[in-house]
Parts: C-alpha cells; sequence; structure tokens
C-alpha cells in the first residue's frame, strides 16, 4: 500500500496488495515474460515503480511550493556568505 504520510513523505510497502483496490496495469509482453524468468513478481515492480513515480512527483511539488525561498536564501548567501564565512567558523584547513 503506498501512502503520503507527514510533509508529504511516501511510505512504500511495495508487496502489500489490498485488492479492493487492485488497478488494471497494461504491462508489455515481454517485460512480463522477463520478470518471471527473473523469478520476480510482476506486482511488486509495477507498486515499485509507482512509489518511485509518486516519489519523484512529491519532490518535484516540495520544491516548486518553496522555490521562492530557496531562491531567496540562495541569493542572501551570495550576497552575505554563511553563517560560518561570516563568522570565521568551520574555515576549511
Amino acid at each position: 500500500m503506498v501512502g503520503r504520510g507527514q510533509a508529504g513523505h511516501v511510505s512504500e510497502e511495495p508487496t502489500a496488495f489490498n485488492i479492493a483496490s487492485s488497478v488494471p496495469v497494461p504491462v508489455p509482453p515481454a517485460l512480463l515474460e522477463q520478470a518471471r524468468a527473473q523469478g520476480l513478481e510482476v506486482e511488486a515492480l509495477v507498486a515499485k515503480g509507482g512509489i518511485d513515480a509518486l516519489r519523484e512527483a512529491s519532490k518535484q511539488a516540495w520544491y516548486e511550493e518553496n522555490r521562492e525561498a530557496i531562491e531567496a536564501k540562495r541569493r542572501h548567501i551570495e550576497k552575505y556568505g554563511t553563517f560560518g564565512q561570516r563568522h570565521g567558523v568551520f574555515r576549511p584547513r
């Protein structure tokens, strides 16, 4: 089951399926054959791909929601440097 936890994190349980929430997904026959030849569960592979896609979409959404603040912080650092640079802390040796 795939769910969203706090702060948009994606939980993953790719082999735990609820039959009531099954969705038919077309999979190319060659891919099915390769997966079965390797002894892999096709359902788990499809779920894993969905989890990865959801995780990437969540990352992109978070970045878009926070783009302005990230850019403002970058501009501040370019102008003033980091805390360590300004106060002589964490100097490279």
